[in-house]
C-alpha cells in the first residue's frame, strides 16, 4: 500500500513529487512488504521482551535495532519524496504517526539503559510499532478510521445517554435510597449502578433488591446497610426494564449504526483511491464520440416516432370529419 492511502486531505504527501525517484522507491511494493514484515517481527519482539528471561536477549535487541532503522529509512524516503516541499509530508496524519514512532524509537536506541524511569517511559512506546500495521492493512485502517470519524456523531448520542442517566439516576435515588443504600445512596452511586445495569452485569440482582426489598437480597457483607427494607414490586421492574431497553438496546444499537455507516463511507473512499486511473484523453474522446453518436441516433428515432404519430392524428381527424358529414346528410 502506498503512502497516499490516507483519508482526510485532498493532496496526499506522496503525490507531491510524482517524478521524484524517492517517491517511486517510497511507493514500491517491495518496500511496503518489507515494512509490513518488519512490523510483525517488531510486534513479536515486543511481546517476547515482556518476559524477564528474554528482556536482555542480544538477539531481540538486535532485531529491535534493525526494526528501528528500517522504520527510519522508510520515513526518510517519504520525506525526500516530498522534496522540496517537505512540509507536505506532515499533511498526512499517518505520516505524523510514523514519524512519532521513529523519533521515540531513536530516542530509545540512543538512550542510556541505566538512565532510570525516563527510559522506561520511552520504552513503553515500543507498543506503538504494532499500530503501524494499521497503515499496511486496509481493513484495519477502515475500522480505526471509522472509530475516530464517528466521534463527532457519537458525541450527540453520548449527550442523550448522559441525560438519560441523569433522569433515571435522580428517579432511582428518590425512590430506592432508603431501601437500597448499596446501589442508590446518592447520584454518583446511582450512575455506577445504572452503568452496570446497561452493560447487563448481573443487573437482575440490583432489580430484585428493589423488587423484594433489601432484606434477604443483600449479601452478608452488605446486610448491615439494610436498615429500612421496602418492596417496590412492579414499579421497580418497570424502572429497570425500561432503562435496559432504552439505554442497553436502543442507544447502543444507534451507536453501532453510526459506526457502521461511517465504516461503509470510509471503505468506499479507500476503494476509490485504490482503483486504477481513468482512461487517457484519447479514450475519453472516443467514449464521448460514442455517446454523442448514440444520442444522435435516439434523437432521430424520436423524430420518426413523432412524424408517424402526427400522420395518425391527421388520418383520425379526416375520419372524424367524414363521419360528421355523413351524419349531417
Amino acid at each position: 500500500m502506498s503512502d497516499d492511502d490516507g483519508v482526510g486531505h485532498p493532496e496526499p504527501a506522496s503525490k507531491s513529487a510524482c517524478g521524484s525517484v524517492f517517491a517511486k522507491v517510497a511507493e514500491a511494493k517491495e518496500l511496503n512488504l518489507a515494512v509490513f514484515f518488519t512490523i510483525i517481527v517488531a510486534a513479536v519482539v515486543v511481546g517476547l521482551q515482556t518476559n524477564s528471561d528474554w528482556s536482555s536477549s542480544p538477539v531481540l535487541k538486535a532485531l529491535t535495532a534493525v526494526a528501528i532503522w528500517i522504520f527510519t529509512l522508510e520515513a526518510i524516503l517519504k520525506i525526500l519524496a516530498c522534496w522540496p516541499r517537505v512540509w507536505r509530508y506532515l499533511l498526512d496524519p499517518w505520516n505524523i504517526f510514523d514519524l512519532t514512532i521513529v523519533v521515540v524509537g531513536l530516542a530509545q536506541f540512543f538512550a542510556n539503559a541505566e538512565a532510570g524511569a525516563t527510559v522506561v517511559v520511552v520504552r513503553l512506546f515500543r507498543v506503538l510499532r504494532i499500530l503501524k500495521m494499521l497503515r499496511q492493512a486496509p481493513q484495519l485502517r477502515i475500522v480505526v478510521e471509522s472509530m475516530f470519524t464517528s466521534i463527532p456523531s457519537l458525541l450527540y448520542l453520548l449527550l442523550v445517554m448522559l441525560l438519560l442517566f441523569y433522569i433515571y439516576g435522580v428517579i432511582g435515588v428518590l425512590l430506592f435510597h432508603t431501601n437500597d443504600p448499596r446501589y442508590f445512596s446518592d447520584l454518583g452511586e446511582a450512575f455506577l449502578s445504572l452503568f452496570r445495569v446497561m452493560t447487563a452485569d448481573s443487573w437482575s440482582q440490583i432489580m430484585y433488591v428493589n423488587v423484594n426489598g433489601c432484606n434477604g437480597e443483600y449479601s452478608t457483607a452488605d446486610q448491615h446497610r439494610c436498615t429500612d427494607s421496602e418492596s417496590f414490586g412492579g414499579l421497580a421492574v418497570l424502572y429497570f426494564v425500561s432503562f435496559v431497553l432504552i439505554a442497553g438496546l436502543v442507544l447502543l444499537s444507534l451507536m453501532v449504526a453510526v459506526v457502521t455507516c461511517t465504516m461503509d463511507s470510509i471503505a468506499t473512499a479507500i476503494s476509490n483511491e485504490q482503483q486504477p486511473e481513468e482512461h487517457d484523453p484519447s479514450e475519453k474522446e472516443g467514449l464521448a464520440r460514442e455517446g454523442v453518436g448514440e444520442a444522435s441516433d435516439r434523437h432521430k428515432e424520436l423524430l420518426q416516432m413523432l412524424r408517424e404519430l402526427e400522420d395518425k392524428i391527421e388520418q383520425q381527424t379526416r375520419d372524424i370529419v367524414q363521419l360528421q358529414e355523413d351524419l349531417e346528410q
